[in-house]
Parts: C-alpha cells; structure tokens; sequence
C-alpha cells in the first residue's frame, strides 16, 4: 500500500519539542490518515479497528487498537501485524540549501521530532493533561512505535518566492506500508 501525506509548519530539534508539540503533529497527520480510514482498502477494515467491534477469533492478532489513558490509537503499521513503512521524505524550506542544518536545528533531531509525531505515544507523559477532541475517537496515527519505519530518505529542497516563515517546513511524505508475513486480509491489497 502506497499513499501520501503533508505537514506545513515550524519542525522544532527533539530537545526544543515537547510532548504537546509533538501530539499537536499527530493531530495534524491524524486528519489525513483519517480520510485514508475511511476509503478502500482500509475502509474494508473498519471492524478491525476497536477490539470492541473486531470479528470474534481475530481480537489479538489483527486488531489496530492500541489504547492509552482516555485515548484509542488506531496505526496503521503495527508490530502484531507484522507490517513495516518505508518514507520518503522532500523538505521543503525557505532557507538556503545547507541552512536547514545550521540555522533551524540539526536535520536528524527534526527528524526524530517528525516520526515522534507519527507514531503513537509510549509513555503517559506524552498525553497527560491532554484530551481526545470529539473528531480523534478513535484517533489515528500511522506508526504504533517509529521502529517499524525500516528505510528513509530525505531530501531539501528550497522554495524560492515563497509565503513559509524562515522556521517553517513544508513536508511531503510518501509512504510505502509492507508486509513481513502473507496474512489473508491483506492479500488482496496492492
């Protein structure tokens, strides 16, 4: 399976974001992957979702539910289900080619700030004191953990004449979901 994301704001270094930026960048990707949810192939999935409406004999093995305090995480890519991603990522700024290192903070801390925002949270203190809004149950992420990402690739790009501020990214994320094992209810998907 193969599909599309974007992220247009400031990606702060991993020591300057804090949990609630980073589930502010979930929420951004939350919107997206729920529009992917709801058409095929993963339209199809739907009763996987929730361990509440999963089919009777599947409950553990094919369930995308992954709750933690008042919120129901549904990844896409999990572990249990043996599935792994692979992104490309073009990062685009309005900053001279190399000046993304320098002046923004270092590429591979923006990056760990990015797949933090893509994946589930691991620990309670990553959503304490936060809520679930009415349209984030369930609440969709991509990744269950961001160790499942096996490859990716980045490229900077400048955007010239453009309206983003000097610390803001536009981001365009292509993703490729795999399998590691033939389970039946994904044969049929490309």
């Amino acid at each position: 399976m193969e599909f599309t994301l974007f992220y247009e704001g400031i990606l702060k270094s991993g020591n300057k974001a804090d949990a609630k930026y980073k589930h502010r960048i979930r929420q951004y990707f939350h919107k997206q992957l729920k529009v992917l949810w709801s058409e095929p192939p993963l339209k199809d999935l739907k009763d996987y979702q929730l361990l509440e409406t999963t089919p009777a004999g599947y409950k553990k093995e094919f369930s995308f539910e992954h709750k933690f305090g008042n919120f129901q995480f549904v990844p896409l890519i999990r572990e249990n289900l043996d599935l792994i991603a692979e992104i490309d990522i073009i990062l685009l700024t309005s900053e001279p080619l190399g000046g993304i290192v320098n002046n923004s903070g270092d590429i591979d801390n923006r990056l760990k700030t990015l797949f933090d925002g893509l994946r589930c949270p691991s620990k309670p203190d990553e959503i304490k004191e936060i809520q679930p809004e009415p349209d984030e149950k369930p609440f969709y992420c991509l990744l269950e953990d961001d160790k499942l990402i096996t490859k990716v690739s980045v490229t900077t790009k400048r955007l010239l004449d453009s309206d983003i501020g000097k610390n803001e990214v536009r981001l365009i994320l292509s993703i490729v979901v795999k399998s590691t094992k033939d389970y039946k209810i994904f044969k049929h998907y490309p």
